[in-house]
């Protein structure tokens, strides 16, 4: 996908709106998942956990009658956070030139990057890979029961903005839950003046304003 910077022509389109009612957004982000889901954090981008993949073997027996015991079977899996970048950078010349000041427009920019980063986990959380295929395993891939006569299909993929499924869904520390990598937090770093590459011409720069966003959940 091209690099799409803000230009001075779509900011002159905006001189002309009333400030009194701020920016209206018809696109506003939707990520229950992440204010309802149960989350832990944890130290680095990493971490072991133990698997039961075998339950053991019990059964009934008459008296004086052995039977075979087998135990559960157990597997230790290391699980790895993935990297999700919302960072940006804006011409300096470009914000300059925003009605209402370069303030709002750089904390809007940070606002609606953080935003499309939790709206991006949120599906990523269903859909997993379908979805995005350097991000994680989504519950959908955890679903082997899909073929029974009582699941029925929406007929969607997980690729469109669109409604493809219903879960019910069991959150808490041994069901489902988030695991946030790095002390459990979105990293928004300053607002700083950065040199910025031209899209075009990579050895040519110029200065402008940007900011790194950057999480680790699985």
């Amino acid at each position: 996908m091209a690099i799409n910077r803000w230009t001075t022509p779509q900011i002159l389109d905006f001189r002309y709106c009333e400030p009194i009612l701020g920016l209206i957004k018809e696109t506003l982000a939707a990520y229950p998942e992440i204010n309802n889901f149960y989350a832990v954090p944890i130290e680095q981008t990493t971490y072991k956990t133990l698997v039961q993949t075998a339950v053991p073997t019990v059964g009934f027996r008459e008296d004086n009658v052995g039977r075979e015991t087998q135990r559960p079977t157990w597997e230790p899996r290391d699980v790895v956070c993935k990297f999700i970048d919302a960072s940006w950078d804006v011409d300096q010349k470009v914000a300059n030139e925003f009605a209402w000041g370069p303030e709002f427009f750089l904390q809007e920019q940070t606002v609606s990057h953080i935003e499309a980063a939790f709206a991006k986990i949120a599906k990523q959380t269903w859909y997993g890979t379908v979805a995005d295929a350097t991000g994680f395993i989504g519950i959908q891939s955890y679903l082997n029961e899909l073929s029974l006569p009582t699941v029925v299909s929406a007929g969607g993929t997980g690729t469109g903005n669109i409604a493809t499924s219903v879960y019910a869904v069991s959150t808490g520390l041994q069901r489902v839950a988030y695991a946030w990598g790095r002390g459990g937090r979105i990293d928004d770093g300053p607002v700083e003046q950065v040199r910025i590459n031209d899209a075009t011409a990579p050895a040519k720069t110029f200065y402008g304003w940007g900011q790194k966003i950057h999480g680790h959940p699985r």
